[in-house]
């Protein structure tokens, strides 16, 4: 019910929440980094994600300023994605294989 109402106006949950301008506007734009820097704990950033369909890669890149696709080339298993909100009967549109990469560019 909560993530339903989240998805369709997340203004009113706010006001709930008591978040203040600041707050509702990091969530408002995912601004994962913004939200662990100024405190949040990841647990809520990868329940956040789960709602909005991000996985954990996609926070963790967005993170370190990078597109997904270059950072899994930077795991160890660079196709390994994985979610709290994922389950075996369900394929989240995140899960797709990332685009290739863009061709060199020679000027």
């Amino acid at each position: 019910m909560h993530r339903e109402a989240f998805l369709q106006d997340p203004e009113p949950l706010f006001a709930v929440a008591n978040l203040t301008a600041e707050e509702a506007d990091m969530v408002r734009r995912r601004d994962w980094r913004a939200m662990i820097h100024y405190g949040v704990i990841f647990f809520m950033l990868e329940k956040l994600g789960a709602v909005v369909g991000v996985s954990n890669l996609h926070i963790y890149a967005a993170m370190r300023g990078q597109p997904l696709h270059e950072f899994l080339q930077t795991r160890n298993a660079p196709g390994a994605l994985y979610s709290v909100a994922a389950t075996e009967s369900e394929v989240p549109a995140w899960a797709a294989p990332p685009p290739p990469p863009p061709p060199p560019n020679h000027s």
